[in-house]
């Protein structure tokens, strides 16, 4: 019966060596130890269930695990006296359970660490997470709470990061880091180790326009329906955006706020979103392409002089001052266009799934209209 056990449990545990620390060491000691009964009789104690070593192994095994680093602990940079062995993440209350982590932008996450420590950390150590995709870097960091680590052991800890700016969305690779301070010469000196880096995948989420509908209409019409949705899709990432009730139209066309930025070169004509209109049952009813120099135009690659001729045949939405300047001192600036989508006849639209195409950059969308056809409303 012990000799099934021991199999069991080491048929459980074979590939979880690195988390045993805590669970494995008390246990032969539990095996050889005794204490005397009242009549002098040594008495072994009880055996723990497999079930128990089981849960406290699970407890102690993260779902991504992070191969080790038994010699130098930092995959780059400064060395750290932490080895990070795994890591999970989970959002809206769901444990990740996907092969690659993925989070949402505008919602907070929390990240469970698996640290196991070789030596005191400095007090005031952080951990960083940095995200870099196809758009701007999205960067958070928390308080590490190094202050209490047993050394040797295996340290579970958890931290709450959200993604407030919405920088992109789509593919992309995190790296996580420890940040410290340290004194050399009388100089405090930043320290940082990068311990993991891998993919992740960002999910996009349509936020509330700021663009007022009055300029909606004077730029599209007076029938057209302002969906009050901006977004920004980069390299993979694909958004559904489900069309309320009391603005679902018979629509002929499609407007787009939007401009392509973060791009070094994008050809004229090339597709930057595929656009399917969705009926109620989630089918596609119709496809249409945001097309570049057609419906949309690049924004911060070329910033543009004011009064510039440029060239492309897509009207200007709107243009924002940046805070460079062009050779002569005059404000560059920064462009959003105005693109219309048209559709081979008019089709009732429930639902749009927008998806970017391109491997680089991003499309950032300002806003989205529907143009009624011929029908109107249902």
């Amino acid at each position: 019966m012990m000799l099934r056990m021991c199999l069991e449990i080491g048929r459980s545990v074979s590939r979880l060596t690195p988390f045993l620390i805590l669970v494995a060491v008390p246990f032969p000691f539990a095996l050889l130890s005794a204490h005397e009964t009242a009549y002098g009789e040594a008495e072994s104690p009880a055996l723990p269930s497999v079930e128990s070593l089981r849960s406290a192994l699970a407890e102690l095994t993260p779902k991504y695990p992070v191969p080790s680093h038994p010699q130098v602990f930092a995959i780059e940079g400064d060395y750290a006296a932490a080895d990070l062995l795994g890591f999970d993440i989970s959002q809206f209350g769901r444990p990740q359970s996907g092969t690659i982590p993925e989070v949402q932008v505008g919602h907070p996450f929390r990240f469970t660490a698996y640290w196991r420590a070789f030596g005191a950390m400095p007090p005031e150590s952080r951990i960083h997470m940095r995200i870099e995709g196809s758009g701007p870097t999205l960067n958070v960091d928390e308080d590490a709470g190094a202050g209490n680590w047993d050394v040797g052991a295996v340290c579970k800890r958890s931290y709450e990061f959200k993604l407030r700016w919405l920088g992109y969305s789509g593919e992309g690779r995190v790296f996580i880091s420890l940040r410290w301070k340290d004194e050399q010469d009388g100089e405090i000196m930043e320290r940082e180790a990068i311990l993991y880096a891998g993919p992740i995948l960002v999910r996009p989420v349509a936020m509330r326009s700021t663009i007022s509908p009055a300029k909606l209409r004077s730029f599209f019409g007076e029938d057209a329906v302002p969906l009050n949705a901006a977004l920004r899709l980069g390299k993979g990432a694909s958004v559904r955006i489900a069309v309320p009730k009391h603005k679902a139209v018979a629509s002929a066309s499609l407007g787009i706020v939007s401009a392509v930025a973060y791009q070094t070169e994008t050809p004229n004509e090339a597709p930057i979103c595929r656009i399917d209109f969705l009926d109620k049952t989630g089918a596609s009813v119709a496809t249409q392409f945001l097309v570049y120099g057609v419906s949309t135009f690049r924004a911060d690659i070329d910033l543009y002089s004011p009064g510039a001729a440029l060239a492309s045949d897509v009207e200007i939405f709107s243009s924002t001052d940046s805070t460079r300047t062009d050779e002569d001192g005059a404000t560059l600036q920064h462009h959003l266009y105005a693109g219309r989508v048209l559709l081979p006849k008019d089709v009732q639209v429930e639902q749009l799934k927008i998806s970017y195409l391109p491997e680089k950059g991003i499309v950032d969308i300002g806003e989205i209209v529907l143009m009624r056809g011929k029908g109107g409303s249902r």
